[in-house]
């Protein structure tokens, strides 16, 4: 689509469906942070943060017309895996990892908790794929953990497919640690440092939202972000 002169402001809307309600709109000239992409309807959906005054207003554009959207595209590709470091939980639950949509995710074998083997590739074909790194120890990742319980519910029945990846490497401790919770999907206990690999932070609590090739359309420490892409991915 042809980029828009710089005094137009775009629609920022509440969520990335046909007839969104408008939020907001967005002046070119705006601070405006571009937290993650979704894929999956005929033009990219981004999630942005706009900052006036000192406020956060937080919605989305479909679409590249704002130049930090087109910079996001542009600069990208070029993204090397961020080295871990450490952060306090606030930070890391507020942070989103950005990822080119459409990057194939690495393909691994591991054994879950139980001491069964698995393989990603025996997922490929679903309709939507989440894959959630996450620490025991860390209350942020538990609790974006546990907030996608309610989503795997809704979605199981019609083709998703969930998969925990823990910091926690020892079976018998994972299991425990997960009696009494709402999560039932398949958990992995990272002795292989997949975390590592995809350069993210577990103790963020960030989920890969992957397609039926296992294509990456987005990864977020954001529940609803997550939520979306899985919505997208099923009409």
């Amino acid at each position: 689509m042809p980029f828009l002169p710089p005094d137009t402001t775009v629609a920022v809307v509440a969520d990335c469906s046909e007839s969104p309600v408008i939020v907001a709109r967005a002046d070119p000239g705006e601070s405006i942070q571009v937290i993650s992409s979704l894929a999956g309807g005929k033009e990219t959906c981004y999630k942005v943060r706009l900052i006036r005054n000192g406020l956060q207003v937080e919605g989305y554009v479909v679409g590249e017309a704002l130049p930090a959207i087109r910079k996001f595209v542009e600069e990208r590709p070029r993204v090397q895996p961020p080295v871990l470091r450490s952060r306090t939980a606030a930070s890391a639950a507020a942070e989103t990892t950005a990822v080119p949509v459409h990057e194939t995710f690495e393909d691994f074998n591991a054994t879950d908790m139980r001491g069964r083997p698995f393989r990603l590739s025996s997922l490929k074909g679903k309709r939507a794929i989440l894959i959630t790194f996450w620490a025991p120890r860390s209350k942020a990742a538990v609790q974006h953990l546990m907030a996608l319980s309610a989503l795997h519910d809704e979605y199981s029945q019609r083709g998703l497919t969930a998969l925990g990846v823990s910091a926690e490497t020892s079976g018998s401790r994972l299991s425990a640690f997960l009696d009494d919770t709402p999560v039932s999907w398949k958990q992995i206990p990272d002795r292989g440092k997949l975390a590592q690999r995809q350069g993210v932070d577990p103790s963020a609590g960030v989920t890969f939202v992957l397609d039926s090739d296992l294509n990456i359309v987005t990864s977020s420490s954001d529940a609803g972000t997550v939520a979306e892409a899985v919505r997208r991915l099923m009409r």
